[in-house]
């Protein structure tokens, strides 16, 4: 092994030696160049992801201001009547027509919940039916709203596809 070692650092040498100064020079030079390069690259695209993961928190919060303000003219007072989500004693279970309104302006997924099982919404499953009546995962967004009450900002697996995501939890009036 050492004999092999030695004949190769050996064959470096004369190798090195016989190249002159310029060609080693130019190599260098491309060497950094392609090193600008890369580190330029990368640069890029963190900013580009930075840029577009903005952008899309920005849509989704349109998403869920549209989302609450068609939720306005039905009322103020949240309750679970007979195992159902009301607002001011109408149904709010099964109001697909208000999360496809979301879809339709903005473009947007939407889904009402009530605790963590989805009575609304815009998301369908593998074979194409509405995914109502399916739980949220248990995970970052479920502890994050449905334990804590908190709103959740991130990546979330619905239905088997993974959706850049924000829970606002709505309690009462207040928090619409």
């Amino acid at each position: 092994m050492t004999r092999i070692k030695t004949k190769l650092q050996s064959a470096f040498g004369t190798l090195l030696r016989r190249i002159g100064i310029v060609p080693r020079l130019v190599a260098v030079g491309f060497l950094a160049v392609a090193i600008g390069v890369g580190i330029s690259q990368v640069l890029s695209i963190r900013n580009f992801e930075r840029s577009s993961m903005l952008e899309a928190q920005e849509n989704l919060d349109v998403n869920l201001r549209l989302l609450r303000e068609l939720l306005k003219p039905l009322g103020s007072e949240w309750k679970v009547v007979d195992g159902k989500l009301t607002l001011d004693g109408k149904p709010v279970d099964g109001r697909n027509d208000i999360v496809d309104a979301v879809k339709s302006v903005a473009g947007g997924v939407a889904t009402i919940f009530a605790g963590d099982t989805r009575i609304a919404t815009n998301v369908v499953r593998p074979d194409g039916t509405r995914g109502v009546n399916t739980k949220l995962a248990p995970g970052a967004a479920y502890d994050a709203a449905i334990r804590g009450g908190q709103t959740y900002r991130g990546r979330n697996e619905i239905l088997g596809k993974t959706y850049l995501t924000i829970y606002a939890p709505i309690k009462n009036a207040h928090c619409l």
